[in-house]
């Protein structure tokens, strides 16, 4: 596997983390589905100004998902505050 696809890969695995479809991403680079495609197939090498948008696109997506989702209720902080605790308190043993 060479760099340029780990890159791309490692594109492709946040988008996912994020549940963002890659015709998404491409319309928010400016590229078409096939050529991320093509990337991922190892058919063709990114360009640098190409990939830096695509990661530029993937960044703002994200970024736009997280401002959107609903405030968490009070319960679910609590919940992972405790879990946080916990986790300090067992990995200092």
């Amino acid at each position: 596997m060479t760099l340029s696809h780990q890159a791309v890969m490692r594109i492709y695995g946040r988008a996912a983390e994020h549940q963002i479809t890659a015709g998404k991403l491409a319309a928010a680079a400016g590229l078409s589905r096939v050529t991320l495609s093509n990337w991922k197939c190892q058919r063709a090498t990114p360009m640098l100004e190409a990939y830096l948008a695509v990661e530029q696109a993937l960044d703002k997506l994200i970024s736009e998902k997280i401002k959107s989702r609903p405030p968490r209720s009070e319960a679910d902080k609590k919940e992972m505050w405790d879990a946080l605790l916990n986790y300090d308190e067992q990995t200092s043993e």
